[in-house]
């Protein structure tokens, strides 16, 4: 992407001579990214022929030096200088003599546009510092049409913001397809299209990492979770520093040495006291330059945006993710812990969830005779006793009583009723705080539409230079 900086008259000018930035616009494709100084509100007044009081002096001062520092900035990021001089007539323009005289300095090409005759700008110095002279606005954009070529692909640049979610909504049918032809319960044409639907609805709205709290655990241990909380924190920093920096870095190539002799000019006779200057060699390289890109190809600022929600949803998941669930992933961390056979009882009492999980937990224990049926009064919590301890709570208008160890049974068999009923608190933990798993979800999404975006503009990016 090419940036071209359009310089030109301004002082003592009215809107109306702007008109030529409006065209190179026009005629140039819509890839290329242009410097205008006129987009700022740009200061017409002719300041010599006032009388200033010292505040307005100075307040012209400041004004003066942030148009000389903005303009610099531009040209030094630019690929190439353009300046309009059509119209000019006598009248130079300080200014844009300055701005081509930046650009020289810079190793930034210049192509000129004035009248053949008659332009004050018709100066040797100009025309040397010129890599192209032109006398009319269609000849300066053919120019840098030869420079920068034409954009391959003008209609997939009227659609690049579209392009990438097409390609996702491809990618989304391809999978369909996918679970179409693969092996479904159903064998009717009529309903294996939907069920195809909803299977790969499923697969991609609610990946197994979503659905409680137990996947999210693995999913915020991965490598990418990390790659992103790293993007999060670096990205800020970096475009900070690399805020001023330009678009491209010039490279130069076909260089060639050229020797430069200022011959003496002899004392005139109309100025007898002047004595003749030595002859004067230099030694000269002229070089062209290639101009590679160092931007990134895809929108870091949408990257950066799904870091963020996944910075938040880490840190929710932080805070509101269950005691129990994190520390005890697995049957076998919890046994890790040295913990007795009764304190299972106590983890069923603490178990937090919600009403209508409690209950259902309460009923498998009964089914699976955990929890057996009893005509003791209801515990407010765990009774430690000498053999056990347990729990007394009521299901469906029935005492229940719930306790660990369970008599006269091996230690084996003591061991798997404690796995069995290890699964079903931590079942009643994952199911809790909905809410907060709820919000964590949805930012996940956010963060992995904007992820996979990103992703689909440098898939994008590659097709156009490859296609």
């Amino acid at each position: 992407m090419p940036a071209i900086y359009l310089s030109g008259p301004i002082t003592g000018t009215t809107a109306r001579a702007d008109n030529w930035r409006a065209e190179v616009r026009r005629k140039l494709p819509s890839s290329y990214k242009f410097f205008d100084p006129t987009k700022q509100a740009p200061d017409r007044t002719v300041g010599y022929l006032r009388s200033l009081s010292p505040v307005e002096d100075l307040d012209r001062l400041r004004h003066g030096k942030f148009i000389a520092d903005r303009n610099r900035h531009y040209i030094r990021r630019s690929d190439v200088l353009l300046c309009c001089l059509l119209g000019a007539g006598q009248r130079v323009s300080i200014g844009s003599v300055g701005e081509i005289h930046w650009a020289n300095v810079f190793n930034v090409p210049i192509i000129i546009v004035r009248e053949r005759t008659g332009n004050v700008h018709d100066h040797a110095i100009l025309n040397a510092l010129a890599s192209e002279l032109c006398f009319s606005i269609d000849e300066a954009c053919q120019i840098l049409l030869g420079m920068f070529g034409v954009s391959k692909k003008p209609a997939l640049q009227m659609i690049s913001f579209l392009y990438p979610l097409l390609l996702a909504i491809a990618l989304y049918f391809a999978l369909v397809i996918t679970a179409f032809c693969s092996e479904l319960d159903s064998s009717a044409a009529g309903s294996r299209i939907p069920r195809a639907f909803r299977l790969v609805h499923s697969l991609v709205w609610t990946p197994p990492f979503l659905r409680h709290w137990q996947f999210m655990k693995n999913f915020f241990s991965l490598t990418i979770a990390k790659l992103f909380i790293t993007w999060f924190a670096v990205v800020p920093i970096a475009a900070h520093i690399l805020s001023n920096a330009p678009d491209s870095v010039k490279v130069p190539h076909n260089c060639k040495g050229a020797v430069i002799v200022d011959l003496a000019r002899q004392a005139s006779t109309e100025a007898p006291g002047i004595a003749a200057r030595d002859n004067q060699v230099r030694f000269e390289t002229l070089c062209d330059f290639w101009a590679i890109p160092i931007g990134l190809p895809f929108k870091w600022e949408l990257l950066w945006l799904a870091s963020f929600l996944f910075f938040l949803a880490f840190a929710i998941y932080m805070i509101a993710c269950p005691y129990f669930v994190k520390r005890f992933p697995s049957y076998n961390a919890y046994l890790e812990v040295g913990n007795s056979v009764r304190w299972i009882v106590w983890e069923f009492y603490h178990m937090n969830t919600l009403p209508e999980v409690r209950r259902s937990i309460e009923k498998r224990l009964i089914t699976k005779a955990h929890a057996l049926p009893t005509n003791e009064d209801v515990t407010s919590q765990p009774c430690v006793t000498k053999d056990n301890t347990f729990l007394v709570f009521e299901h469906d208008g029935q005492k229940y009583l719930f306790g660990s160890p369970q008599p006269n049974v091996l230690e084996d068999q003591q061991r798997r009723w404690e796995q069995d009923v290890f699964w079903e608190v931590f079942g009643g933990w994952t199911k809790s705080r909905p809410r907060f798993a709820s919000l964590i979800k949805w930012l996940l999404r956010g963060a992995g539409v904007l992820a996979l975006y990103a992703v689909l503009q440098n898939i994008v990016a590659a097709l156009n230079y490859i296609v």
